[in-house]
């Protein structure tokens, strides 16, 4: 409805990730602004296949070094702007 219909809503709820390319894709000028907190904040879980358990410590403890040093935040800010400019 936002892209068909963009001037009949009032708020629409998404990812931060899907707002902010859809809205600097498709309404740069519209005036729509994220709200600054968000309504719930979802995990994301890493799958790995059973034969590879091994690695487990390896990759947890790589995982929240990228996180804790801001990494995965400029991965996903990279993500984002790349997908904007597509």
């Amino acid at each position: 409805m936002l892209v068909s219909r963009p001037n009949e809503l009032d708020l629409v709820i998404l990812s931060e990730m899907t707002g902010r390319i859809l809205i600097e894709k498709s309404f740069p000028e519209a005036g729509i602004v994220m709200a600054s907190h968000s309504l719930h904040n979802i995990p994301s879980y890493h799958y790995l296949h059973e034969s590879k358990k091994t690695w487990l410590p390896l990759i947890q403890k790589s995982l929240n070094d990228m996180l804790e040093s801001g990494e995965i935040l400029k991965m996903k800010e990279a993500f984002i702007l790349n997908a904007i400019k597509k």
